[in-house]
């Protein structure tokens, strides 16, 4: 009788153990899929982030763009033979020199002769 009493009690634990076996199982599924929701949402904040990282960087490259074009332009406005540097038309229509290397190295050689004269002028 004693066996009788054991095993509705055996048989009872099993089908307590099968009820919280199966509990657990549904809460894995449950984490799983949080899990599963909480990396997607994770992918999807950084795929915006990187947006906004790109269109910022497209951004700062358009403005750097823009100033160094507006800086070329400024040193191209300024009047002086560096302006006219790539255009040899140019120099020779001002100077008569075919080229602007050909004015650069007169240039020099001016100030190489003429320097010590001037020196000697003021000095004397």
């Amino acid at each position: 009788m004693a066996d009788d009493l054991s095993q509705p009690s055996a048989s009872k634990q099993i089908e307590l153990l099968q009820q919280q076996l199966s509990d657990i199982q549904g809460e894995l599924h449950n984490a799983n899929e949080q899990l599963k929701k909480s990396k997607q949402e994770a992918a999807e904040e950084a795929n915006a982030a990187f947006k906004i990282i790109n269109d910022v960087k497209a951004q700062a490259q358009s403005d750097i763009d823009k100033y160094r074009c507006a800086a070329e332009q400024l040193a191209l406005s300024r009047f002086g033979l560096e302006r006219f540097s790539a255009d040899d038309d140019s120099i020779k229509f001002y100077t008569g020199f075919p080229t602007y290397k050909h004015l650069t190295i007169f240039k020099s050689l001016l100030n190489q002769t003429l320097k010590p004269w001037f020196t000697a002028m003021l000095q004397g």
